[in-house]
């Protein structure tokens, strides 16, 4: 739920502090104000920049979790820093994939990818 970046950085303490007493204490507006901080945070796109890594993206366009304009966005940045990227878009599928052969091509996929550029 939380990044390391949240969780090792020393100007976040009392945050962390603030956010574990409300989760101790069951305390519903505060879990929900912790849980909010985590979806406000920034996330990836705070540190695009320093991504190097070859990046395989593989989205589905019905995406409701990660609405598939973000991956766009994310594919465009990383290629115009020049890191090897690949983005592969699987028709009316969401979050998890469900039909066999877009299963079986994400296999081939992530596979292929390690092969490229992890051998």
């Amino acid at each position: 739920m939380f990044g390391r970046k949240f969780l090792e950085d020393p100007a976040r303490a009392d945050l962390r502090e603030e956010y574990r007493r409300h989760l101790l204490a069951n305390d519903r507006i505060g879990i929900t104000r912790a849980v909010q901080g985590v979806i406000d945070r920034q996330g990836v796109y705070g540190e695009l920049d320093r991504i190097r890594v070859p990046t395989l993206i593989l989205v589905g366009d019905s995406d409701g979790e990660v609405p598939m304009e973000q991956s766009v966005e994310w594919w465009h940045a990383l290629e115009a820093m020049k890191v090897p990227t690949k983005f592969v878009v699987y028709a009316h599928e969401g979050h998890m994939f469900i039909k066999p052969e877009h299963q079986a091509d994400r296999l081939d996929e992530t596979v292929g990818w390690f092969d490229r550029y992890l051998k």
